[in-house]
């Protein structure tokens, strides 16, 4: 990886880039210190453009067969998957949320609210669990609707006849939408997402 100050859509693009090269592993180089939330998306990106069920952070091979992910490569994907500048619905959740991911979202949303609608997806044992130790209700606050049990790609609950666009941080999640629901959508970091789409 030839990418400088990456976050989890540069790893969610490096996943997309290295399911679509790779067989069935992958030695990935330039890429230490990865976060829950990369790590994540890296597996998701991966799992969507081809079938690589095993990746490993090495630094150290000189015997694997080297492929670049650099500025351009990542460029590319993006352009693929990024279909409009601007959407009307917010989507989280893809892979669907953990209890972690809950609680970083809901203490960089203390005291913002979106200012379009938001859909969260998790799992109905991590909803219980958000509920129970109050994220629930800041989410709620922000303006954020909390669905559980269900994936945010091939769900009838965001359909083009109702959406214009999407704004997401999941490589997984444009793909499906794009290709399954054909949903434009606007691909940004979460950061960028709690930027732009709330407000104080």
């Amino acid at each position: 990886m030839k990418v400088k100050n990456s976050n989890e859509l540069t790893y969610g693009l490096l996943g997309y880039f290295a399911g679509k090269i790779a067989g069935s592993s992958v030695r990935i180089s330039g890429a230490s210190d990865l976060d829950k939330r990369s790590c994540k998306a890296l597996c998701g990106g991966m799992g969507t453009s081809g079938q690589c069920g095993k990746f490993v952070l090495d630094d150290n091979d000189n015997q694997s067969e080297k492929v670049d992910f650099d500025n351009k490569e990542m460029q590319n994907i993006f352009d693929e998957l990024n279909t409009t500048d601007s959407g009307d619905l917010v989507v989280l959740g893809s892979p669907q949320l953990g209890l972690e991911e809950i609680s970083d979202l809901a203490l960089m949303l203390k005291g913002r609210s979106f200012k379009k609608r938001c859909m969260i997806f998790c799992p109905r044992a991590i909803q219980q669990q958000a509920y129970d130790l109050g994220y629930t209700n800041t989410l709620k606050r922000a303006g954020c609707e909390m669905l559980f049990d269900c994936c945010t790609c091939l769900t009838p609950l965001i359909d083009k006849d109702d959406v214009d666009g999407v704004i997401t941080n999941s490589i997984k999640g444009a793909y499906y939408l794009k290709n399954s629901n054909d949903v434009k959508v606007n691909l940004k970091p979460l950061s960028q997402i709690i930027d732009d789409e709330t407000k104080w």
